[in-house]
């Protein structure tokens, strides 16, 4: 069947164009895609001047705010924006990926190994190894890590692999959870009763709010407890082990020894790199911000869902989320399709913000404020100021 094709004036650069027509299904699921898809990529390392493709780029994808009720659109908007983050990276042989974390599908693989202008401007895969959908749907940030320590990036991918083997152990899966990852880790550093509890408390939550995500036949959550019941007496069984995208993202990175300790925000893995490369480092040739803007004229995946508010870095910082709010204005290159157009266009921006110096002071003085007071060195606030002090503490390793 013939798609009935619109037609529109295509944009190759800025200031050249000519008329081409569009087909009707152009960015939708399963539709036509950019018609620069497998080119887009490069053009970003010329337009950057570099020639090659990054050995690491952390992907974050904007958040996407559920519009369906004022309650949500609220709850949304002010408390759970924080997007989802994903990895590309080129290993020693020239090979490229994205490695993207998958929840909450069954039967689908949690660890995912896509191309990468395919996890970007594809239209295939959006119910699983693809699931946001590509920039089709929201900005796409990505933060370049141009070159790393010689080996530090086939580590990385040894991770990943090892961790796609892990999700597929009968009983004793890696997996994907938002509730349990973190009370997970705090079950691990209390005495084996309140801990054993505090497990099996948080595996009904799983598995009333998730799916297993596994490869094979494998059968559902209660399946697999059943027959790890059965067969505790006969073997050493796997110990569970769970995080989100940006915490078993944050841990292949941390590996290979290019971050310092694993995330729960995945616009944190983002601008911890890029603060390092900036601000410690001293390396500002060394990462760049690139911005895949939002294809507006695409058809939307998720109806009820819209792209209004960018993520935050962390919710109990909010001038850090004001800093890095709007990431285009540290974008070092824009890659946007023009209104009416089926062709991405990249542009460089002559004049990107950089992370501010006085960033890692002020984030000393959230954390050392309240630790001075904790410890009495800052005296006559009242007895509630030491309580106050350590719920702050204990709000931030939660929430690191």
């Amino acid at each position: 069947m013939l798609l009935a094709r619109r037609c529109a004036r295509v944009a190759l650069t800025r200031r050249h164009a000519w008329p081409r027509c569009i087909s009707s299904d152009f960015g939708a699921r399963n539709g036509t895609p950019i018609s620069n898809k497998g080119a887009v990529l490069g053009a970003v390392d010329d337009a950057l001047g570099v020639g090659r493709p990054p050995d690491l780029e952390v992907l974050l994808t904007e958040h996407l705010t559920d519009v369906s009720t004022p309650f949500s659109e609220a709850v949304h908007a002010g408390l759970l924006r924080y997007g989802h983050v994903a990895v590309r990276y080129t290993t020693s042989d020239g090979a490229q990926r994205v490695m993207n974390i998958l929840g909450g599908v069954e039967g689908a693989d949690m660890v995912n190994f896509v191309d990468p202008s395919d996890y970007v401007y594809g239209t295939r895969g959006w119910e699983t190894y693809a699931q946001q959908g590509g920039a089709y749907n929201r900005d796409f940030v990505g933060l370049r890590v141009e070159r790393c320590s010689p080996g530090a990036i086939d580590a990385m991918h040894a991770f990943f692999e090892a961790l796609d083997v892990r999700t597929k152990i009968d009983v004793g899966a890696a997996r994907f959870q938002l509730v349990e990852a973190r009370l997970g880790a705090l079950a691990d550093q209390v005495p084996p009763p309140f801990g054993d509890a505090l497990r099996r408390g948080l595996d009904g939550v799983r598995r009333s709010t998730e799916f297993l995500s596994r490869g094979d036949d494998g059968g559902d959550a209660d399946d697999l407890l059943a027959r790890g019941r059965r067969v505790v007496g006969d073997v050493r069984r796997a110990r569970w082990t769970a995080g989100n995208c940006a915490q078993w993202t944050s841990s292949g990175v941390v590996f290979a020894g290019l971050l310092k300790r694993r995330r729960l925000f995945p616009k944190a893995i983002l601008i911890e790199l890029l603060e390092s490369e900036y601000l410690r480092h001293g390396r500002p040739d060394n990462v760049h911000v690139v911005v895949y803007k939002h294809v507006a004229h695409a058809p939307p995946y998720m109806p009820k869902y819209r792209p209004l508010r960018p993520s935050y870095v962390h919710p109990l910082n909010p001038v850090r989320n004001h800093v890095y709010g709007n990431m285009e204005a540290f974008a070092d290159v824009v890659v946007e399709v023009p209104a009416g157009s089926d062709a991405a266009v990249v542009s460089r921006n002559p004049s990107p913000r950089r992370p501010p110096r006085w960033m890692p002071y002020w984030r000393a003085a959230v954390i050392g404020g309240p630790t001075l007071v904790l410890v009495g060195a800052v005296d006559h606030i009242g007895p509630m100021g030491p309580m106050a002090a350590a719920i702050w503490l204990g709000a931030n390793w939660w929430l690191h």
